[in-house]
């Protein structure tokens, strides 16, 4: 874990504010990305898993609310969500990281009855046409990100119209225990490579979409389930 902080301690360093970086910042954060990935994916499921489940399986419940056919998820990572899809749900997934997705097809191959489709791609650059998928998820990857604006453009661009978008991601400035927890670490989270400060405000309140549902999740309600219309 010390190497872990270490190595995000410097990344964070080169990186400013998310949604400022040039595209040669993010070329370079995204190279570090993959290779923190590519350490550290064999031990993704032991430390966010469990931690993190509660959001997951909020997101399926809310995409089998909505009795879509095709999903579209942003940051699969080593799919820990895949084996919840429903068997009649076409589910293609994409992440950044190779050994990422490589844990993700043994779940695939293992566990999956939905019919997945995995695909090695940056989320701030989608190969997908416009108005192709009916539901996009987003487990906890708004934040991690270099650009998340240009990230929510692909995908409210590849989203059809009057579809849904579904994220989980922690966020600063709602009410929950999240806010006391903000003022505790934000002197110390660039030390530790961690964004705390990924204002709600920002990144959903002020965006020109249709928030149709926002509630708490995960342990303490760290987190929150953001369901949008793309209208």
């Amino acid at each position: 874990m010390t190497i872990f902080l270490t190595y995000n301690r410097t990344l964070t360093k080169r990186m400013k504010k998310p949604g400022t970086a040039t595209s040669a910042e993010n070329y370079t954060y995204e190279s570090k990305i993959i290779k923190c990935y590519k350490r550290y994916a064999p031990l993704y499921d032991l430390l966010f898993g469990s931690v993190f489940q509660q959001g997951r399986r909020a997101i399926v419940k809310e995409m089998k609310a909505i009795d879509t056919k095709d999903v579209l998820e942003v940051g699969v990572g080593t799919g820990l969500m895949l084996p919840m899809y429903p068997q009649d749900v076409a589910v293609t997934g994409i992440d950044i990281s190779k050994e990422m997705l490589d844990k993700a097809q043994e779940k695939v191959d293992r566990d999956c009855t939905a019919t997945v489709s995995l695909m090695q791609v940056n989320g701030e650059q989608l190969p997908f046409p416009d108005n192709h998928f009916t539901c996009v998820t987003l487990p906890y990857t708004y934040s991690v990100t270099p650009d998340p604006f240009k990230l929510i453009n692909e995908v409210r661009r590849v989203c059809k119209k009057d579809g849904s978008i579904i994220i989980a991601n922690h966020f600063s400035g709602v009410r929950s225990p999240w806010a006391v927890f903000e003022k505790i670490v934000s002197p110390f989270a660039t030390k530790i490579g961690f964004q705390s400060k990924f204002s709600y405000q920002t990144y959903v309140e002020n965006l020109d979409w249709n928030v149709v549902k926002s509630y708490s999740c995960n342990l303490f309600g760290l987190s929150r389930i953001v369901v949008v219309r793309n209208d």
